[in-house]
């Protein structure tokens, strides 16, 4: 009967979840490739590592601490920008460094973030 000749098959073997598009069970995989893959670069975990001190203009750090430490409540990135006439990416770097140095706190998230100056201790006053 249909109903025996059901259970007696057997399972179908394979991966989880549907086909790829335009490829069938039955269609065969191309050959491997036989050119050599190209040597990988390492790339760090974090592409937005802080960029060596050398790049960053003492400056335009200096710009970036005293815009920061006029806004009494906390400055915001636009704050900063309309203050230095830094780029978005110059903007990065310096920020980035500053936290990381502990010279400048950071406050909030996302609309909401402030900056501000800090004490010798790394915590803003």
């Amino acid at each position: 009967s249909a109903l025996s000749a059901l259970q007696a098959a057997v399972a179908p073997v394979g991966g989880k979840g549907r086909k790829a598009a335009g490829r069938s069970a039955a269609s065969p995989r191309s050959a491997p490739n036989s050119t050599p893959a190209a040597p990988r670069i390492a790339v760090p975990a974090n592409p937005r590592i802080v960029t060596p001190e050398a790049e960053i203009d003492p400056a335009t750090l200096n710009a970036v601490k005293s815009a920061i430490a006029k806004v009494a409540d906390g400055a915001s990135k636009a704050d900063v920008l309309a203050a230095t006439g830094l780029s978005d990416a110059d903007w990065t770097k310096v920020i980035a460094m500053l936290l990381e140095r502990g010279e400048v706190a950071r406050t909030g998230q996302k609309r909401g973030t402030r900056y501000h100056p800090t004490n010798f201790k790394g915590e803003a006053p």
